[in-house]
């Protein structure tokens, strides 16, 4: 397997944003392949239309870069385009292959660019901003902060989570225009007051999705109607053990390949919590808790056998193996020291 690694280099011109490792299936080690996009910080990673896109983060403005890789072959640059916003967080690749949505955590928005005939980001086609301020608004709720972006299953509405303003926002797709328009009151998701969401995954069979609350530190499962575009709360689910009172936020989520277990990281307790999945009720069981051997875990991936994380607050990167059959999680097989490690992702078959 190949794992792609997106790091920040602020303020290290010299640095390399994006490294390519392939992993070892039997060992977990993993051995550097190529690496790129000196003195970019790319912190989120889309592979699509044959190549890498990357969203280059920093505190004013942004950018989203292009780049084409091949084993054996040096990282190439390809092209892109700057962007309005700040902290800019997150990237998704609408179904059509020709518009890139951007989160921007700074001004709470969400942007969507088009891309060229040679799938390079051109230019803005719309920036939907939003407006309001949240339950805590003298900290991290002092405004909108747009967070993450997820196509809904039938590619014809997609899921905007705002940290700030407590809500998981619904719009209709049109994904030949590359626009999208704000669905009915009845599809919009709203979490606990203080709660921020963050991050959310669909089942495969599209009739669950699930989300992490950064500030409260829970999991949330949700049921979701492709016909309406409705979703109902299943349950929620606390992320802490009972009794903890230190600082904590809950960063990425995850179901493992076969959708038999979910996944979602801490950040300050630094573990990862596992649970069941019921196939038929969406309903989820905490069966495990694993320390994840790094500070700070901002992304991870999950394959059949392993479990890799970016830890931001010790730069590194580490390999956990995975039970597939009882989801649990191993003490750590490798650990890379990785400037600024943010992103990691398994690299799709066309490299």
């Amino acid at each position: 397997m190949t794992l792609c690694v997106g790091s920040s280099t602020a303020g290290k011109t010299s640095d390399y944003g994006l490294r390519f490792f392939s992993l070892d299936e039997k060992t977990g080690q993993l051995k550097l392949l190529a690496q790129g996009a000196q003195g970019r910080s790319p912190t989120y990673v889309v592979f699509g239309n044959g190549l890498i896109y990357g969203l280059d983060e920093r505190q004013e403005g942004g950018a989203l870069d292009a780049y084409a890789w091949k084993h054996g072959e040096p990282v190439k640059y390809l092209g892109g385009c700057e962007l309005p916003g700040g902290s800019m967080c997150h990237l998704t690749l609408l179904p059509g292959g020709q518009y890139l949505t951007v989160s921007s955590y700074g001004t709470g928005s969400q942007i969507i660019c088009k891309l060229d005939k040679d799938g390079i980001p051109a230019s803005m086609s719309m920036l939907e901003q939003h407006e309001g301020v949240g339950f805590d608004s003298k900290d991290r709720q002092d405004g909108p902060h747009v967070h993450f972006s997820a196509v809904a299953p039938g590619n014809d509405r997609i899921l905007v989570t705002d940290l700030g303003l407590d809500s998981v926002s619904v719009y209709r797709l049109d994904d030949d225009n590359g626009v999208m328009i704000k669905d009915i009151e009845e599809n919009q998701v709203y979490t606990e007051p203080g709660s921020g969401p963050r991050h959310l995954t669909f089942s495969a069979d599209g009739r669950f999705w699930y989300l992490v609350t950064e500030l409260n530190s829970h999991v949330l499962a949700f049921s979701y109607d492709k016909a309406t575009g409705r979703s109902n709360l299943i349950e929620e689910k606390p992320m802490l053990p009972h009794g903890f009172d230190k600082y904590n936020i809950a960063s990425d989520i995850h179901l493992s390949p076969d959708g038999k277990f979910l996944y979602a990281a801490n950040r300050g307790l630094n573990d990862v919590v596992c649970y069941s999945v019921d196939a038929e009720s969406g309903s989820i069981t905490l069966c495990g808790r694993y320390g994840i051997h790094c500070s700070m875990p901002r992304t991870f991936a999950v394959s059949e056998k392993y479990l890799v994380a970016a830890g931001q607050g010790d730069n590194k990167v580490v390999v956990l193996p995975r039970d597939c059959t009882t989801g649990a999680l191993s003490d750590a097989v490798c650990e890379l020291s990785i400037s600024g490690a943010a992103y990691v992702g398994f690299f799709p078959d066309f490299c």
